[in-house]
């Protein structure tokens, strides 16, 4: 059983208009709460259903669907909360079925033939309506018949089968990557340079030791062991480790997606996801991505000829002057290490201690944003490690959100940080406010009983994650919507990342590293400069790099979901023949292994624009003063507060012009784009995301 307390969200500082919200304590109240808060979802959309034609009218038809699926939503929240924070594994457990509930009853709310009637009769009406009014209209009809509502009842249950088929195989595949897990045995002399703790931890036979082709051991094993041929062996291994297994899949995959896209009446599947996103035509998506292959090939080819030095140096003589593919983590790893000698974590985390940065951090934000953030230390929690802050307008006063902080790491919970969204802002002038609820999550190392815990701050960034999660806060509680459908956690998919891009660049600035490093008072021991600029140089090492392989990436899903179903090998060769700067490993098959290529909701294109947006959004602020309260404020205002329903004029606004996904990073900065940290996920119904990271 859980030791969790009871919750009351109507304490000290919340909104009276607020109903009380409890967490439950075990995994049975998990469940009752997730199956009443469907019983009456069900109640209310069925009383949608029925309401005459001749009566029906915003409020009890558009507007009465928002409301029961959001109030839905918001009173399973507390439950599927602990998926991810519970620490009994039978707690975590009903939440994640309570989860799964939520989700399938979301899709099956889109496919009733009776609620798109009910309001596609509403529509025919033509009333005059405007703002998100008209909007939530709008984007209600476009969901059902994504989820083919108004399609005829074989084609209803065909797209049923098609989807229900799709999930399966998309599951599938992401297992089939992950197990069986395919391994190799090396003599002890052939993993020289990996570190002797790595070295005993791994099991043996006889005198060899064993290895897993998995991404862990994997990029480890590439950075670190000297023996080319054994780097060698294992990338091969690595890069067909589900090539048997998934090529078959992959190839059900597409086409079971061209199908969909044919039931629904689109050119491609490619179309039909990309029509729900900002960058909504797949002609404009390739314009993107050829343009930043020509930004970055010139800087690729420095970073690998730089590496081909250092692969020269090693070899004493002239030899071989190709990169393969299994020598570039072993040289970026020596690259890193030229810029950063001292060793960027070791060296940096002694000013990085956790309670000092989240600290730091709050106070910059404040600062910036000009804001209040208060900590409510009466408030009942879930676990001891987590804490609440109320944000108001540092101006006027206004309660503008809550958010929840609970970032050390536990048995069962995440190790990725996250935002889990509990309740959307909703602002009506007919109805009292309600303001954001959410939750930044975290699993940073705990650690030994009696000190603090310190976070890292070079390629791996604790404090730029914390950042990032942060800029998911600032648009949760920020956005100004109506509708709880149009707050900022619902932004076009490939936007959403774009605020928590944008704060992550703060970590890096020096100014803004020595405040939340925590040592302003300890003059001897302020962060030195000259660290954080050697560290920032050895996180952008091979960014231009590793930006291309994302695209190559995106590029080849983009294909093949518009194709005619020709080979998922050629395509995938193709895309990276087109945007790497190395040749990949003959014989291999690493489209076999690329989740993104499964995922249908075009996770690495998202990530792309999404890192561009905020690249654009970094520079005007730049420009403008990162610390210029009139340029805070026009951020804030502009940008920040627009929520869901107007992120494109919200761009506009901000930038004084239409996005042009032209900026790029300078080259010591933090990478723009990092194939190994796509595709950006976001999980919930079309009408609530409920976590992002």
């Amino acid at each position: 059983m859980a030791a969790f307390w009871c919750c009351n969200l109507c304490f000290m500082g919340f909104a009276a208009a607020q109903e009380p919200v409890s967490w439950p304590q075990t995994p049975d109240e998990a469940t009752d709460l997730c199956r009443d808060a469907i019983r009456r979802a069900e109640a209310a959309l069925q009383a949608v259903a029925v309401i005459p034609e001749e009566s029906r009218s915003f409020a009890n038809t558009p507007e009465a669907l928002e409301t029961a699926l959001q109030d839905l939503e918001d009173a399973a929240a507390p439950a599927v909360l602990l998926r991810y924070v519970a620490v009994s594994s039978a707690t975590r457990d009903a939440a994640a079925q309570c989860e799964a509930k939520l989700n399938a009853f979301a899709q099956g709310v889109l496919a009733r033939a009776d609620l798109y009637r009910a309001l596609n009769g509403y529509a025919g009406r033509r009333e005059n309506l405007s703002g998100e009014k008209r909007l939530l209209l709008e984007r209600e009809l476009a969901d059902f018949k994504y989820y083919g509502a108004a399609l005829d009842r074989d084609a209803r249950l065909e797209l049923r089968f098609l989807r229900e088929r799709l999930a399966a195989l998309e599951q599938i595949f992401a297992d089939n990557i992950e197990w069986p897990r395919a391994s190799l045995l090396f003599a002890p002399e052939e993993l020289a340079g990996l570190p002797e703790a790595v070295l005993q931890a791994l099991p043996r036979q006889s005198r060899l030791f064993r290895v897993q082709a998995d991404s862990g051991d994997y990029r480890l094993f590439l950075a670190s062991v000297k023996d080319p041929s054994a780097r060698r062996r294992l990338e091969f291994v690595y890069h067909n480790r589900a090539a048997v297994a998934n090529e078959p899949v992959l190839r059900e995959i597409l086409a079971l997606r061209r199908r969909v896209a044919k039931v629904l009446g689109s050119q491609s599947y490619a179309r039909l996801e990309l029509g729900r996103r900002l960058v909504n035509d797949p002609g404009r998506v390739r314009a993107i991505l050829r343009g930043l292959h020509g930004r970055l090939q010139a800087p690729a080819r420095e970073e690998l000829a730089a590496l081909v030095q250092l692969k020269m140096q090693d070899a004493g003589v002239p030899g071989d002057r190709t990169l393969h593919s299994w020598d570039r983590d072993f040289y970026l790893e020596r690259m890193r290490k030229d810029f950063h000698p001292r060793g960027e974590d070791a060296a940096l985390a002694q000013y990085f201690p956790i309670s000092a940065v989240v600290e730091g951090a709050l106070a910059v934000l404040q600062r910036v944003f000009s804001l209040r953030l208060r900590r409510l230390r009466d408030a009942a929690l879930w676990h001891p490690d987590a804490v609440l802050y109320e944000a108001s307008d540092a101006a006027g006063g206004e309660v503008l959100g809550y958010f929840y902080l609970d970032l050390l790491a536990r048995p069962g919970k995440p190790q990725r940080p996250a935002v889990f969204l509990l309740t959307p802002g909703r602002f009506s002038p007919e109805a009292p406010s309600r303001p954001a609820v959410c939750a930044l999550l975290a699993g940073f190392a705990r650690p030994p009983q009696g000190r603090e815990a310190l976070l890292r701050h070079g390629v791996a960034s604790d404090v730029e994650d914390l950042f990032h999660g942060m800029g998911h806060v600032l648009e949760l509680v920020l956005a100004r919507s109506r509708y709880a459908r149009f707050s900022g956690a619902n932004l076009s998919p490939d936007l959403v990342e774009a605020p928590a891009f944008l704060l992550g660049h703060l970590a890096w600035r020096p100014e803004v590293a020595a405040v939340v490093s925590g040592h302003w008072q300890d003059r001897a021991r302020r962060l030195p400069p000259e660290l954080l600029r050697e560290a920032a140089a050895a996180r952008g090492a091979g960014s231009a790099l590793g930006a291309l392989d994302a695209a190559a990436s995106a590029w080849a899903g983009l294909e093949l979901n518009s194709g005619d179903g020709s080979g998922p090998g050629a395509a995938y060769r193709r895309a990276f023949a087109r945007f790497a700067v190395e040749p990949a490993t003959e014989g291999t098959h690493p489209e076999a292994a690329d989740a993104a290529l499964a995922r249908g909701d075009f996770g690495a294109t998202d990530g792309i624009v999404a890192r561009l947006l905020a690249e654009e959004l970094w520079q005007r602020w730049s420009e403008e003063g990162l610390f210029n309260p009139a340029a805070c404020r026009h951020l804030r205002e502009t940008f920040l507060t627009a929520g869901a329903g107007s992120e494109a004029r919200s761009l506009r606004n901000y930038l004084g012009r239409e996005p042009d996904f032209r900026a790029v990073s300078e080259p010591v900065s933090r990478p723009v784009i990092s194939g190994e940290s796509l595709p950006q996920e976001i999980s919930g119904p079309p009408w609530r995301r409920r976590l992002v990271y």
